[in-house]
């Protein structure tokens, strides 16, 4: 019996895990790098020294960066530059599970396994040129390592979750939430560990403070990394902070779209954020399995990231709402809704467990996507390459274009181009010479209304000496497109607007 119980587990985990890197290394196989990935994969190319320099501007740590530059020496297409992404986003569920299985039980783990390799957006972000998952593998890693250190007492363990946590730090800026609950979770289990592992860990924990120091002093007082996120306040981010009239329930209303994003669902977020709760509820009052010290602890665990969270929104330094940027939390509130599993009866959370996997076409097929990413409609690479022969065929080179900058940075990489293009600031345009055949002509602000794309054109206009009635090329396919409603005639125009501007 217990054979065919463990049989049953591995076959759960690895049609789990098989399914879940197919449907990722599907999606990184036919969508383009959107405006984000194409920034990245442009700042990555170039020198060593170079790629640091450029590395240190973004509002993201280092190690994505610096880590693309080594694959982009090897090859620079989407799939090997989204191939770091694509494996961590993968893997960290297993190496999370693990963790999980190893502080409450075996169909825990597995739950956990489930919702973090199967949900839809995290299949999405892990099929993305981004840092999330990165942070994440290192995350899991850093858990499962610190779990070993505080059962077993051994010293290099817990000096491989500092190392590990140091990673977290330099791969994404959210992770200071997973930090500091880390640290209030070890604090609590280490009343019984000898000195020397104790010694272990505050060195550790020192080591992250001086890390945070230093991508201060490089990278976030220079760019104000973080304060960057606010640029998004008065528009696509602007639900992710709390402002009058809503101060008190913010917290309560923004938690839910936490859940709403990792079950890329508004409706299942109610039942889900319920579930963690309970679990919440069951593990601080010892109503698990668990032993009640290292239940109160996990529980700490578990709520501290939403907390620190929504202080960090509450004072306008990072958002908090259903977005990619705090999905951290949703580890967190996946491994509580999984702990609802501890005291089922096997029989049953087996039961339970298939019916779900089962269910997993449905759920994909119901989902809510990404509100912030670029539409399914309108992601495919081979629209990309189709806008650009049809570029080549009518507009001749050496033709000034008018181009939406983000858009920009997605043509660059796609016709070659080994550098990040430049763009001007406020009304001054800059030219870039894209895919050595036009001059294309940006500014430093994308056009998220028809009003700013008007704007755009006239200040364009006025500062090249071109008439109202002479026509531009104009580009406009960033994460919106707000120019003129594409050609149904050109398909590939969902994508990227490829048309010439007469008039205002």
């Amino acid at each position: 019996m217990k054979r065919d119980f463990d049989r049953w587990v591995v076959t759960f985990a690895g049609l789990v895990f098989i399914a879940g890197l197919a449907l990722r290394l599907r999606l990184a196989g036919i969508t383009y790098l959107n405006p984000d990935e194409a920034e990245h994969a442009l700042q990555s190319f170039g020198s060593g020294d170079g790629v640091l320099g450029n590395s240190l501007k973004l509002a993201h740590p280092p190690l994505l960066i610096l880590i693309t530059h080594a694959v982009s020496l090897i090859s620079r297409s989407e799939l090997a530059l989204r191939a770091i992404p694509l494996l961590a986003g993968s893997l960290f569920p297993l190496v999370f599970a693990a963790w999980l299985r190893r502080v409450a039980g075996t169909m825990v783990g597995l739950a956990a396994l489930f919702l973090l390799t199967l949900a839809p957006n995290l299949i999405n972000l892990s099929a993305e040129l981004r840092s999330y998952t990165l942070a994440f593998l290192f995350l899991s890693a850093s858990l499962l390592v610190l779990e070993e250190a505080l059962e077993h007492d051994r010293w290099q363990a817990m000096a491989l979750y500092g190392f590990l946590l140091w990673l977290c730090i330099l791969s994404d800026y959210s992770m200071a939430w997973f930090v500091g609950a880390a640290g209030l979770y070890a604090l609590l289990r280490l009343r019984s560990a000898s000195v020397r592992v104790r010694t272990v860990w505050a060195a550790g924990q020192l080591g992250a403070l001086a890390l945070y120091g230093l991508l201060y002093i490089t990278q976030m007082s220079s760019i104000s990394a973080i304060g960057v996120m606010q640029e998004g306040v008065p528009s696509w981010l602007y639900r992710a902070f709390p402002h009058p009239g809503e101060m008190l329930a913010f917290p309560f209303v923004n938690t839910l779209k936490q859940f709403a994003y990792l079950m890329a669902s508004v409706p299942l977020s109610v039942p889900a954020s319920v579930f963690f709760a309970i679990a919440v509820f069951r593990l601080w009052t010892g109503r698990t399995g668990i032993e009640r010290s290292r239940a109160r602890a996990l529980a700490v665990l578990l709520v501290v990231p939403f907390a620190l969270a929504i202080a960090g929104a509450y004072a306008h330094q990072f958002p908090y709402g259903r977005t990619r940027h705090t999905l951290v939390t949703g580890l967190f509130g996946a491994a509580g809704m999984a702990i609802l599993l501890e005291k089922v009866p096997r029989r049953t959370a087996t039961a339970i467990l298939s019916c779900a996997l089962l269910l997993v076409p449905l759920w994909h097929w119901i989902a809510e996507r990404d509100v912030l990413g670029i539409g399914s409609d309108r992601n495919r690479k081979v629209m990309i390459l189709q806008s650009l022969d049809y570029m080549r065929t009518m507009i001749p080179p050496g033709t000034r274009i008018l181009s939406e900058y983000e858009t920009l940075f997605v043509l660059a990489y796609y016709e070659g181009d080994n550098e990040l293009p430049s763009h001007g600031a406020a009304e001054s345009y800059s030219e870039t010479l894209l895919g050595r055949r036009w001059p294309v002509a940006s500014l430093d602000y994308e056009w998220a209304t028809p009003g700013a794309y008007k704007a755009a054109l006239a200040a364009f206009r006025r500062q090249y000496g071109i008439g109202e009635n002479e026509p531009v090329w104009v580009l406009d396919g960033g994460w919106v497109a707000e120019s003129e409603p594409a050609d149904e005639k050109l398909p590939f125009t969902r994508a990227v607007r490829v048309f010439r501007a007469i008039g205002r």
